[in-house]
């Protein structure tokens, strides 16, 4: 029997610490512009699947492992990964899963952590 939610998933929101170098990585890396948001220090992209991602300028950097991270689906995973390196993320670690599905650990340019995976 399916539950009665709270709500429903509005925004993924990143915190970052140059609102402009972020808004060119996330935008390259989903295909989204990136407009003002309800404050300076936050930019919104309305995604394809109802769900907005918001940046969000925060003064203080990232410190440790992130809870939460985005799984982005490619096509061709090394392809993929070069045009993330072109666009100033880098590479965290690649991993070899159980079910032969490889995936590749990323991040933003504020350390971010998100995965390129094939499905």
């Amino acid at each position: 029997m399916a539950k009665q939610p709270i709500g429903r998933l509005g925004a993924i929101v990143i915190d970052v610490t140059d609102i402009d170098r972020a808004s060119a990585f996330w935008s390259a890396l989903m295909g989204q512009d990136f407009g003002a948001s309800f404050e300076p220090n936050f930019r919104r992209a309305k995604l394809p699947i109802g769900v907005d991602l918001v940046l969000q300028e925060v003064p203080e950097l990232k410190a440790g492992k992130n809870r939460v991270h985005l799984d982005i689906e490619v096509t061709n995973l090394s392809a993929s990964l070069e045009r993330v390196l072109a666009i100033g993320g880098r590479l965290v670690q690649r991993v070899d899963n159980t079910n032969g599905d490889p995936l590749v650990v990323c991040a933003d340019p504020d350390g971010n952590e998100f995965c390129l995976t094939t499905g």
